[in-house]
């Protein structure tokens, strides 16, 4: 191989190298919490609500999308943070409470399956920054 070869595969190496440290850096800084809650009530009515949590997240604008059972994916509106403050995302199908207090609605028996799946997004690559992989639902009889 000339020198100018092994050069540029050197160069290439330490691309990939930086580029593999800062994406694990990235996540291991990234505390987060997945809660999921199903409730089912004695009049036959359900309520669905999951709540995401992330701490330690670099200054930027992230979105949350969760998916459960055989729904569609819903995907939460962008929030910032400067990097010192948490951020939290929820879904509710409570219509009432989701308008009032900004949350994403949801379908009622959204988690009825008992497991939900989220993945924490920065808003304008969607690269994935966190997933959460099969947390199971607590489940509520009312």
């Amino acid at each position: 191989m000339t020198e100018k070869i092994k050069k540029t595969i050197a160069l290439g190496c330490t691309a990939v190298l930086i580029n593999v440290v800062f994406s694990t850096r990235l996540i291991a800084a990234t505390s987060s919490v997945f809660v999921c809650e199903y409730e089912s009530r004695e009049d036959g009515r359900t309520r669905s609500k999951i709540q995401v949590k992330a701490t330690g997240l670099p200054r930027g604008s992230y979105y949350v999308q969760v998916l459960a059972g055989g729904n569609m994916p819903v995907k939460s509106k962008p929030k910032k943070t400067n990097g010192r403050l948490a951020l939290e995302f929820e879904f509710d199908s409570n219509s009432d409470d989701a308008i009032l207090e900004g949350k994403t609605e949801i379908p009622p028996n959204f988690t009825q399956g008992g497991f939900a799946n989220g993945v924490i997004r920065k808003a304008k690559t969607n690269g994935q920054v966190k997933v959460f992989r099969s947390t199971q639902c607590r489940i509520q009889q009312q």
